[in-house]
């Protein structure tokens, strides 16, 4: 796969988060919780994907560590990966959901996530990040 691919797609899920939070901040619906998790763990996922394939991984490696935000996260950083964010926080927040695909099979229980509010500015800024990284300012 393409940087490019990987990284224009976790942009475009960062964006759909940023309007689906906006939209359900202001109308109190509590309803589309579940789905901006699950583009905000997407969005982070394909960032570490992007992020790793820049640093010469190629897609059988990736495959290799799948969803595991944690695992992409360890192999970015034994890379050379570095962020002036907390994504180290949002990864161990969001990695068992991610992970178990929690937010596609609804499964009964409480899950302890990071809040939705809190992550979004944190993960803009690490957009800008990983775009001057690679090369797309």
């Amino acid at each position: 796969m393409e940087v490019n691919f990987f990284y224009t797609t976790a942009r475009g899920y960062l964006h759909a988060v940023q309007l689906t939070a906006d939209h359900n901040q202001h109308n109190d619906s509590g309803y589309l919780a579940a789905p901006i998790y699950m583009l905000i763990g997407f969005v982070v996922e394909l960032m570490l994907k992007a992020w790793l394939l820049n640093a010469g991984l190629n897609d059988k490696q990736l495959k290799d560590i799948g969803h595991d935000l944690q695992k992409l996260y360890a192999v970015a950083c034994e890379n050379g990966f570095a962020s002036a964010q907390p994504v180290n926080q949002i990864v161990d927040g969001m990695a068992e959901a991610h992970r178990t695909h929690a937010f596609r099979y609804m499964k009964s229980g409480d899950l302890t996530l990071p809040v939705i509010d809190d992550m979004i500015p944190y993960l803009v800024a690490w957009d800008d990040e990983i775009r001057a990284t690679l090369g797309y300012d």
